[in-house]
C-alpha cells in the first residue's frame, strides 16, 4: 500500500466476553475475511490478566437486538438507572479494562447482563473501593483466580472470582471516565468501498 493504511476513527472499541455457562472469558475481534466480517473468538480464560477501570464500571439496563448493536441505557455504579425501557432490556453492567501486554495491550469494552459475572464483578467493585483511597491515580491489574459454580431453577452459572494482583498508574488509553457508546461499539461497521472520503 503506497498510500499507508487507513486509520481507525477510533469510534468503537474492541470486546471481551465472560460466558457464564462456562466460565470462560473471550477476546472479540473482527476480521475482514472474503468481503465480509466475521467475529473470531479467542479464550483467555488461563491467561487473563487486565487493568479495570472499576471507578468509571456503570451499570443499567442493556438490550442486544437481533443482529444489530447493543443498545444501553447506564449510569455510574451505585447510581440507580430507573425503569427498563421494555421488557426487551435486561439489567446489565459494562466496564473498561485495558489488557495485559502478553494479551495484545489494548482497550476493550465488556458489557453483559449475566448474573454471574455482576456477582464476581460487585465482589471485585467492593475490594477497589476499600482499597482506592490508598492508590490515588491508580488502576487494579486483575486476574481470574477460579469460578464458583451456582446452581440455580434456570440452570448452571460459573461466578468469576477476580483477584488484585497489582495497582498500576492509570494507562493513558484508559480515558478518566468511559467514552459514549456508538452504534458501532458493539458491532464493528460493515466496511463501504463506496463511502465517500471528505476532502
Amino acid at each position: 500500500m503506497a498510500i499507508g493504511k487507513r486509520k481507525d476513527s477510533g469510534d468503537f472499541l474492541p470486546l471481551i466476553k465472560y460466558d457464564a455457562r462456562s466460565g470462560s472469558i473471550f477476546l472479540l475481534d473482527r476480521e475482514h475475511v472474503d468481503g465480509s466480517w466475521q467475529t473470531t473468538q479467542r479464550d483467555i480464560t488461563d491467561t487473563f490478566r487486565a487493568a479495570i477501570d472499576l471507578q468509571y464500571l456503570q451499570r443499567g439496563w442493556i438490550h442486544f437486538p437481533q443482529g444489530a448493536a447493543p443498545e444501553v441505557k447506564l449510569v455510574p455504579a451505585g447510581e440507580d438507572p430507573g425503569d427498563a425501557p421494555d421488557d426487551n432490556w435486561r439489567e446489565g453492567l459494562r466496564v473498561l479494562m485495558k489488557m495485559s501486554p502478553q494479551l495484545g495491550g489494548d482497550v476493550r469494552e465488556l458489557l453483559s447482563t449475566a448474573r454471574a459475572l455482576w456477582a464476581g464483578l460487585d465482589t471485585l467493585h467492593d475490594e477497589y473501593l476499600a482499597a482506592a483511597a490508598d492508590h490515588p491515580g491508580e488502576v487494579p491489574e486483575v486476574v481470574l483466580a477460579e469460578t464458583r459454580q451456582v446452581k440455580s431453577g434456570s440452570g448452571t452459572a460459573f461466578v468469576p472470582v477476580f483477584e488484585v494482583v497489582d495497582w498500576l498508574p492509570r494507562p493513558a488509553d484508559l480515558l478518566a471516565g468511559p467514552p459514549p457508546r456508538s452504534a458501532r461499539a458493539g458491532k464493528q461497521a460493515e466496511l463501504d468501498l463506496d463511502q465517500s472520503i471528505p476532502f
